[in-house]
């Protein structure tokens, strides 16, 4: 990822949800595969509610790195992006950040 850090998440096996660029209030969390349920309905649900702008989850296997991105559209979230491995994500708002799945998870 280019144009910000990601915490150290890459150690952990499991996901990193947060609220993407342009959101009011930032937040990240890594989530466990137990609560993959929970981050793509309930807490998606809540953030949508509170007019959060974008909600991503970056699935962060080693084998198998994603993210799935979603945007406030109308009230609702809808799926703008779901880029896997090596492919680029590029947001610009509210700044220019790039990131690439597999360089979330590559041993530094």
């Amino acid at each position: 990822m280019t144009g910000g850090g990601h915490d150290g998440c890459h150690d952990n096996p499991g996901r990193l949800v947060w609220p993407g660029p342009g959101a009011d209030r930032r937040g990240h969390g890594v989530a466990s595969p137990r609560t993959r349920l929970y981050d793509r309905n309930r807490k998606k649900d809540v953030y949508q509610d509170f007019g959060i702008p974008a909600y991503w989850i970056v699935e962060l296997s080693r084998d198998h790195p994603e993210l799935t991105v979603f945007e406030l559209r109308s009230g609702a979230y809808e799926q703008t992006a779901h880029v896997i491995g090596g492919e680029e994500y590029r947001a610009a708002v509210p700044f220019p950040v790039t990131i690439v799945p597999s360089q979330l998870v590559t041993a530094k």
